[in-house]
């Protein structure tokens, strides 16, 4: 009681209105000593007695525990673990990449019409190796990438329905079962792959071959009516152009098989082979290619009359020119000559005398053994192109005994197939001969 009487002694007495009072208590704040305790505060101003502490009320509600209500209320609120703060330069930096990021995101005006997205065949069509993701080392910025991979996929033009094609339960092309216009163009782009094999080169490589077969496929397009569409689709859809190359690529090798079918007819009886033979006549045939000789009476090989043999010439005279549609026959313009000064002497071309012998030769060494190999580009191939060096190394060391040759080739094959113009005809014939003197019995 004592104590609390002093306190009271010491606290000043308040009188006058409220704001005489609150303007002393702000005087008496403003200018404390050092000596003295805090002044008294604005709530203690207007009450007569008090159960605080010795210290000031403001430090007392300073220094005073929360009560449990508001302590619960505040753990239900705030997290209880609170990383610091990120340094004002990493905000920084976070905000200039979000600024960046922000610029490089692609603004897309709608199109008049919506069109249909990228299959994943297509996708798969559109890639291109050097077309590499870029890496990030934020993920958001590996999702902000992946994201504008998405919007900038192109749209896939619609075709229109006369470029439409069927397919079998293959995944291929059956010309019977494609539009008109398009069957007309697949059947070109046939006749050109056959032309190309008997005038250029029967063996292309597996590259060359691609390249070839989409060439001829865009020639076959332009030299067919009604293929405006088809064509321009060709040059933009890939699938499109591998789906139909696959008509004419399979029919190169097929051309290929077909003249080595036609060899086997005459082999046997030009060279005298049967089945079970010796293989030492066998390989006299082929060794230093005698077997593209003649021989005379006493069987020994002509070696001045090279690609001369009857089983040559007459695998020549089947294979290129039995019918009309025959390659040598359908495309008797592309014969040519190559002394300028004789136009007139056509030749055979170098590839089709080297597919042909290639042919003869395959069929001989299957006199080897029991089994009939494969015509394919994976044996044969080294053997046309060494054909064809040699043809090469003739018409080097002597072009004109080179035309010579080709042009004599080319009589004893195209001209002994083809009748010429003032060939009479059999009741022509039969004008010439006494039939009323023939004998009867």
């Amino acid at each position: 009681m004592k104590l609390r009487a002093a306190l009271q002694a010491e606290r000043p007495q308040v009188c006058g209105s409220g704001v005489a009072a609150i303007s002393s208590a702000t005087n008496s704040r403003a200018q404390p000593s050092k000596g003295t305790q805090p002044a008294p505060s604005i709530r203690d101003a207007g009450v007569g007695e008090s159960d605080s502490s010795p210290e000031s009320d403001m430090e007392h509600l300073i220094t005073a525990p929360l009560h449990k209500s508001i302590v619960h209320q505040a753990s239900a609120v705030t997290p209880k673990r609170v990383p610091p703060p990120a340094p004002a330069a990493s905000a920084e930096r976070i905000s200039t990449r979000a600024q960046h990021r922000q610029a490089e995101i692609p603004v897309w005006t709608q199109p008049e019409e919506p069109s249909a997205t990228i299959t994943a065949a297509g996708s798969r069509e559109g890639h291109r190796p050097d077309a590499t993701p870029q890496h990030h080392d934020n993920p958001d910025n590996e999702e902000l990438h992946q994201t504008n991979m998405a919007q900038t996929a192109l749209p896939v033009p619609r075709w229109m329905p006369d470029t439409h094609i069927k397919l079998n339960t293959r995944g291929q092309v059956n010309i019977r079962d494609q539009q008109p216009h398009i069957q007309a163009m697949l059947r070109t782009s046939i006749s050109l792959a056959l032309h190309h094999i008997a005038f250029e080169d029967s063996f292309p490589d597996m590259n060359h071959t691609r390249r070839i077969v989409t060439d001829l496929l865009y020639a076959a397009a332009n030299q067919t009516a009604g293929c405006e569409r088809v064509r321009s689709r060709l040059v933009q859809d890939a699938q499109y152009v591998r789906v139909l190359s696959y008509v004419s690529s399979g029919r190169i090798s097929k051309a290929r098989t077909a003249v080595k079918v036609v060899a086997q007819r005459h082999v046997a009886s030009v060279y005298q082979l049967e089945k079970g033979c010796s293989a030492e006549k066998i390989n006299a045939l082929l060794q230093r290619n005698m077997f593209i000789f003649p021989t005379d009476s006493n069987g020994t090989p002509i070696r001045s009359k090279p690609f001369q043999s009857p089983a040559i010439i007459r695998t020549i005279q089947d294979a290129f020119f039995h019918d009309d549609n025959s390659a040598g026959t359908k495309h008797h313009s592309s014969f040519v000559s190559t002394c300028q000064k004789r136009t007139d002497e056509l030749e055979l071309p170098p590839s089709m005398v080297a597919l042909a012998t290639t042919a003869v030769r395959s069929v001989i060494m299957d006199f080897l053994s029991d089994t009939v190999a494969e015509f394919n580009s994976t044996i044969f191939s080294g053997i046309y192109e060494r054909l064809v060096d040699f043809i090469n190394a003739i018409d080097r060391d002597s072009a004109r005994k080179c035309h010579v040759l080709f042009a004599l080739l080319y009589k004893l094959t195209h001209g002994t197939k083809n009748k010429s113009p003032d060939a009479e005809s059999g009741e022509m014939m039969l004008m010439h001969i006494d039939l009323d003197a023939m004998a009867e019995e």
